[in-house]
């Protein structure tokens, strides 16, 4: 199976891989040359462990997307300089 190509991650469990080991997983498709979407599906079980380490994903992606949002707001008004990576994709 060749997944050179894939535009899709499926995640049917966080288990205890931390933020490190999504991160990689997560680069195996948003990677150098991507020009295509990306999607990420989380399956996730009702009241487990799953989803609270779910809900703690989706907290780090806001606070990443305000910090992102505050560096664009303040390049605009010349206050700071600095280059912004952009997502494959927006989530």
């Amino acid at each position: 199976m060749n997944l050179q190509f894939a535009t899709t991650s499926i995640f049917y469990s966080r288990g205890y891989i931390g933020n490190i080991g999504r991160d990689q997983a997560e680069g195996r498709t948003c990677r150098e040359g991507q020009t295509k979407p990306t999607l990420y599906i989380d399956i996730v079980m009702q009241e487990s462990v799953d989803e609270i380490l779910f809900a703690t994903l989706k907290e780090r992606a806001q606070s990443i997307k305000v910090m992102l949002k505050y560096i664009q707001d303040a390049q605009k008004s010349k206050k700071v300089k600095a280059t912004v990576a952009r997502p494959c994709s927006e989530s």
